[in-house]
């Protein structure tokens, strides 16, 4: 939503199980306001002092073997803001590289999933705007 409240839109992932091969191929699944995690698992698996530190920690878990569950539910709203700090999507594309590498995802198999990143951003962005792309 803007600072108005008015809803901008809806970010919709595919409810269900996600293993580490989900979470590498789709992105950042759950937004971290919304995430229920038992206490005993937080407490081992603290967050890094990185950016996108709770993609970090779905990577992290997720190659333990510890998957997550997406419900097919809205649980939250928030905010867009011009000025937050995940607004600037070049930064965003640096620090989402950086989790890759810093969970030991190779340099082609990180540029691969980054290229897959930025053309979905650019194609949610230009449904934003009713823009639509055809194919010749």
């Amino acid at each position: 939503m803007d600072k108005s409240y008015k809803c901008l839109g809806k970010r919709i992932r595919e409810p269900g199980l996600y293993k580490y091969s989900d979470i590498i191929r789709a992105g950042n699944p759950v937004g971290m306001l919304t995430v229920v995690i038992s206490r005993d698992l937080a407490i081992q698996n603290k967050f890094r002092n990185i950016h996108h530190e709770d993609y970090d920690l779905w990577i992290r878990l997720a190659q333990k073997g510890i998957n997550g569950y997406l419900l097919d539910n809205c649980l939250a709203f928030y905010m867009k803001q011009n000025n937050s700090m995940s607004s600037n999507k070049i930064k965003s594309v640096v620090w989402t590289y950086n989790v890759y590498r810093n969970n030991g995802i190779g340099i082609v198999k990180s540029m691969s999933i980054l290229m897959k990143y930025i053309k979905n951003n650019i194609i949610n962005r230009l449904r934003e705007y009713k823009i639509t792309l055809y194919k010749k």
